[in-house]
């Protein structure tokens, strides 16, 4: 079979959306690297890490992992950074922060992943975690002559859980070895391991991958499905919406292909957050989320995100605009959280207690921290020592109260 490996951790963000009536073929979740450069250079320049301030690396870490949780991703990085500022041999940081930079696409860096666990390595020879690392980095970093000898070995290991992220992984890129090298049976079976033990969170990308395997089999039927299920699991899967459009578009369903189109164009645009250039167009980012509330009505979160955009750009009458609809009747505690948080960065430090109480009522666990957000709202803008917002702090916890 032609040479097609699927990356096993990235997902495709340009592919060119052109009409066509040639059969479907498979086509790679991203580029993939042609050269072992990167692998060298880190595999020459790599050292044992110094130990630092241990304790201060403990607590770093922990704020690491609790922002990850909470799907701030941006926030969790900087703690995994300042982690290892703190204790360059703090091993922990070391293999969580490799497998962040290989699950996030907007994190996405093999190379300073495999640095990281190479480093752990270094440190603790017989972890099988950054074993799995080093594999899973090498394998999406085209450097198979390491990675083949290295995916077999931890996946014999009997003290990598079953399932567990790095097992699930380690399966997914030797699957994705197996795949490029041709050994469709075997690859086949290895693609349903990893599906089977993939976590909630980052299981859309094992669905596309196998779904794209499926592809280069002539199963589109099994493919379809998969690539419905990578939606499911995340909405906004950008390679999963180009290949459903594909293979809707190749069995006639013009109506729901033109509508994925459309989806995978915006997200593809979306995407391009990444770029500094696009991240400073304010008024580009907010247009394609209002385009992607209309094309996508089915995805309820898309309001909140474009409503969240507006808050980070600071364009809280935009987010008022957005909010009209969603605190009316049937509103959520979200909503008027984010109302509240709007209020707040206007300097209408009594609306914004309205609105945090209503969503107090609705949801009377919403943890303290959701109310400092709101109050650090204000204070983007305004200053601390206003009269308004000293009052707000002085009884803020018995006029929230449930």
């Amino acid at each position: 079979m032609p040479r097609c490996l699927v990356a096993a951790l990235t997902t495709v963000s340009a592919f060119a959306c052109t009409e066509s009536s040639a059969p479907l073929e498979a086509t790679p979740s991203a580029e993939t690297p042609t050269a072992t450069h990167e692998t060298s250079t880190v595999d020459e320049s790599v050292n044992r890490p110094v130990s630092g301030d241990t304790e201060q690396a403990n607590r770093l870490f922990e704020l690491a992992i609790t922002r990850e949780k909470m799907g701030r991703r941006a926030e969790a990085r900087q703690f995994y950074e300042q982690s290892l500022e703190a204790d360059p041999a703090h091993l922990p940081t070391l293999i969580s922060f490799g497998y962040f930079l290989l699950q996030n696409v907007e994190h996405l860096n093999q190379g300073r992943a495999l640095r990281l666990f190479r480093q752990a390595r270094l440190l603790d020879e017989n972890d099988v975690r950054s074993l799995c690392g080093e594999a899973i980095s090498r394998q999406t970093l085209a450097d198979n002559e390491k990675a083949a000898p290295l995916l077999k070995a931890c996946l014999a290991r009997p003290d990598l859980p079953t399932p567990s992220p790095p097992r699930s992984l380690a399966e997914l890129s030797y699957a994705n070895l197996l795949f490029e090298a041709g050994n469709v049976d075997e690859a086949d079976q290895h693609y349903q391991r990893a599906l089977a033990g993939a976590s909630a969170r980052h299981s859309a990308r094992y669905c596309v991958d196998y779904g794209t395997f499926c592809i280069a089999q002539g199963r589109n039927e099994q493919a379809e499905q998969l690539m419905r299920e990578a939606i499911r699991r995340n909405p906004t899967h950008v390679s999963a919406h180009y290949h459903l459009y594909r293979l809707l578009h190749v069995r006639g369903a013009e109506e729901e292909a033109t509508k994925e189109r459309r989806i995978h164009e915006i997200l593809r645009q979306m995407s391009d957050h990444t770029s500094r250039f696009y991240n400073d167009d304010v008024d580009r980012n907010l247009r394609l989320r209002r385009e992607l509330v209309e094309a996508y009505p089915e995805y309820e979160r898309a309001r909140f995100d474009l409503v969240r955009e507006c808050l980070d750009r600071r364009r809280y009458p935009d987010a008022l605009t957005e909010l009209a609809a969603m605190v009316g009747e049937g509103g959520t505690a979200e909503a008027f959280y984010l109302l509240a948080r709007t209020y707040a960065g206007l300097g209408q430090i009594e609306e914004a207690n309205k609105a945090a109480t209503t969503m107090r009522k609705l949801n009377p666990k919403v943890p303290e921290a959701v109310l400092d957000d709101i109050l650090e709202e204000w204070t983007k803008n305004h200053s601390v020592n206003d009269k308004a917002l000293q009052r707000t702090l002085a009884d803020w916890k018995k006029t929230t109260a449930p």
